[in-house]
């Protein structure tokens, strides 16, 4: 049982995934959509109400943007319509980059509003103010997902003329390497 005053709860986790239905479908090539994937996910449970669950999603989204501005990628940010939710999500936004190889805007990262979808299912409850159990809003939003972030990076990236891919400054800090020499990946250019 959760306390009122611990909510929201904020949380992250990096997981590997798996897709049934990978390898099938026009994006089914290269690493847009692959059978198993690594991710960043963002999780948030608040107090059941609305307008505290939304504050949560919008500040999902803002984290998503500011990742791709950092990386410089082009992106745009979808406000899903209904028939385009899951079953959990009482609204969800896409964000989609611009990726050559496809010549259109690919999803990276989504982020969902599941109001109490997932809590009732999972019994995640709280205490409110009266001391009576009240469920959770489940929130969560996927920060990267591995592969599309490389494949938009090493796309958007790409220098024809010195055949090279070079990797966006604010990854520098963390890298021993700011170039990849395209015909020989595993020749790291400082």
């Amino acid at each position: 049982m959760l306390r009122r005053d611990g909510l929201p709860a904020k949380m992250v986790a990096f997981s590997h995934c798996f897709r049934k239905e990978a390898g099938k479908g026009q994006h089914s090539f290269g690493l847009y959509r692959l059978h198993q994937f690594s991710k960043v996910e963002m999780f948030a449970l608040t107090r059941g109400e609305q307008a505290e669950s939304d504050q949560a999603l919008e500040h999902m989204v803002e984290i998503q943007c500011e990742i791709a501005e950092a990386l410089g990628l082009p992106y745009r940010v979808l406000d899903m319509a209904t028939e385009e939710l899951g079953a959990a999500a009482f609204r969800k936004y896409d964000i989609e980059a611009w990726m050559p190889s496809k010549g259109d805007y690919g999803e990276i990262c989504s982020a969902s509003n599941c109001t109490s979808y997932q809590s009732r299912r999972l019994n995640i409850c709280y205490l409110d103010e009266k001391n009576e159990k009240k469920l959770v809003h489940t929130v969560n939003g996927t920060a990267l997902a591995v592969p599309r972030i490389i494949q938009t990076i090493l796309e958007t990236y790409y220098d024809s003329e010195k055949d090279k891919v070079d990797i966006p400054e604010c990854l520098h800090q963390w890298l021993p390497f700011k170039t990849i020499d395209a015909h020989r990946p595993s020749l790291i250019l400082k």
